[in-house]
């Protein structure tokens, strides 16, 4: 029997960031105006009433907007593929979501072309399409969804009480989305589906809280993001440190 085509739909998603290859695109953010139709099956999640085995749209649009938000696409294409990637990804250890078979983008720049009309593009990708390389690591995993010179994605499994340290970034900006409850970012807990910003300046640590594994996506502008220095993440939880305030 085949699955069933269903298809849940983010319209008008507003977003300000860096994007574009002209000078002037590359020092001021400008409005960049997503739609997105997710394809998945929602027979499970009807029959059950549980959205985790369905798409939270407030979710996915606060994803896309944190990977628009921290990395500074030069293309849409670029932008789009890359979000098509994240999206058409399957769920992370931890994340409470159903898996999409196919995904369509529309990425709109209303003031490229300075009023005399709009620049957008539109792809379309399934799951067959999917491209991720994992590597393990010892606080857990790493899935590496998207790597260019410009933007980069990753997304980081933790086992329960392993810790990774990120990296400082120098250049550029840098963010985290919490795909999953137990998060401690230096020691003050994170809520799912809810993203930060790094200080470029200094390292940050990241500690599995929960008694479950737990997934982050890590955004950046540099490529690779040194994940050689993610590091050596084997310490355990402080619980004074990541106590719930």
């Amino acid at each position: 029997m085949a699955a069933h085509r269903d298809i849940l739909s983010i319209n008008g998603l507003d977003v300000l960031c860096v994007v574009g290859v002209y000078p002037k695109e590359r020092g001021t953010p400008q409005p960049l105006s997503v739609d997105a139709e997710l394809v998945l099956d929602t027979e499970i999640a009807a029959r059950s009433a549980r959205l985790s085995r369905s798409i939270d749209y407030d979710a996915v649009a606060r994803q896309i907007e944190a990977v628009l938000v921290a990395c500074r696409f030069r293309l849409l294409e670029t932008a789009a593929h890359a979000l098509a990637t994240l999206l058409l990804a399957p769920p992370a250890p931890g994340e409470k979501r159903g898996a999409l078979s196919s995904v369509k983008l529309r990425l709109e720049k209303p003031e490229a072309l300075a009023g005399r009309a709009t620049a957008a593009l539109t792809i379309e990708r399934d799951k067959n399409w999917l491209k991720m390389k994992s590597e393990q690591a010892p606080f857990g995993g790493v899935d590496i969804l998207h790597e260019t010179r410009e933007a980069s994605l990753y997304r980081l499994h933790l086992r329960p009480s392993r810790q990774v340290r990120l990296p400082a970034l120098p250049e550029g900006s840098a963010g985290i989305f919490c795909l999953s409850d137990g998060l401690a970012l230096d020691g003050d807990l994170q809520r799912a589906h809810r993203s930060a910003r790094l200080d470029a300046r200094a390292g940050h640590t990241v500690i599995n809280a929960g008694k479950r594994d737990a997934s982050l996506l890590l955004v950046t502008c540099q490529k690779r993001a040194a994940l050689t220095e993610l590091a050596s993440g084997e310490a355990k939880r402080d619980s004074s440190a990541t106590r719930s305030r």
